[in-house]
């Protein structure tokens, strides 16, 4: 397996990426797609959805219930509130290419 460059990827050089493989979609449909797509995601796990997309994963809430912490250096204790977190479980495609050998 090759070794993989960590490199951060914006919106705007995604729509990049996709214009050149869909030459025959503007760059303005992408982005108006890509903003449907994350709005529709982001609806459905604040509304208590999974969104599972083959061959790339699921996204999904996880609870996290309140609890105290003790602030290291100073040793007081600071109560951290409940919250939700959004989880991303990779598929087992995905997760295949991860291995490093």
């Amino acid at each position: 397996m090759r070794k993989v460059e960590v490199q951060k990827i914006t919106k705007k050089d995604l729509i990049d990426m996709l214009s050149n493989e869909l030459e025959s979609v503007s760059k303005k449909e992408i982005s108006q797609f890509l903003s449907v797509f994350s709005d529709t995601v982001k609806e459905m796990l604040l509304s208590g959805k999974e969104v599972s997309i083959t061959g790339l994963g699921t996204f999904k809430l996880k609870h996290k219930p309140k609890k105290e912490m003790v602030v290291g250096f100073t040793g007081n204790k600071v109560e951290v509130p409940e919250r939700y977190t959004i989880k991303f479980q990779p598929s087992a495609s995905l997760k295949k290419q991860l291995v490093v050998e």
